[in-house]
């Protein structure tokens, strides 16, 4: 579609299939006996979150996946949430600072 950039106009993956993608992060982190893995690549982000924004970390642990965002994003993220799209285990943290004041906090 014209004036979009080019990763809107790929299709978000299902919540299963999000669901199913997260089972294999998280049986490889317990196989390398790692408590969390930090994501920061934006195609790797929606890959895992749905989340496509140019801007976020994401970190997987055991039992959650935590989407660091700043307000730009939080409404989208909401919607996002209440679809059936929605990011299984998702918990979001808004950003007031820098990301990296924000991967303190949630760590």
């Amino acid at each position: 579609m014209r004036g979009r950039p080019a990763h809107f106009s790929m299709a978000l993956a299902t919540s299963s299939d999000l669901g199913a993608r997260q089972t294999t992060v998280r049986r490889v982190l317990d196989a390398l006996n790692l408590d969390a893995l930090i994501v920061t690549a934006p195609s790797n982000i929606r890959y895992l979150s749905n989340h496509a924004g140019s801007a976020g970390i994401l970190v997987v642990t055991r039992d959650a996946m935590h989407l660091l965002i700043d307000f730009r994003y939080e409404e989208a993220m909401r919607q996002l949430q209440a679809s059936p799209l929605t990011c299984p285990t998702l918990k979001t943290w808004t950003v007031g600072g820098s990301y990296g004041e924000g991967l303190l906090d949630c760590l």
